[in-house]
């Protein structure tokens, strides 16, 4: 087994008073812009579908009109992501 991915920070989120954004401390203040809906697709085990679904989901809801952000949050991805 090869080592862990070793991540090194190139910047860090903080509040207007300038304090940092932690995990811990809960999240950002809202502001005057309602949150947008979160939708993961998440599991596991590799070559399930995931990015597949996650794909079909952008696909359909932007058909529908609306706007879509999409990424996908790992460290790895196989030669047939999208």
């Amino acid at each position: 087994m090869r080592p862990a991915t070793t991540l090194s920070p190139v910047g860090l989120l903080t509040r207007e008073d300038g304090s940092r954004l932690r995990l811990t401390t809960g999240p950002a203040p809202a502001g005057d812009q309602p949150r947008p809906v979160t939708i993961a697709v998440v599991g596991a085990s590799m070559n399930a579908g995931k990015t597949t679904t996650a794909a079909h989901l952008v696909r359909g809801l932007r058909q529908s009109g609306l706007r879509v952000g999409a990424a996908k949050t790992t460290g790895t991805g196989a030669g047939g992501d999208i």
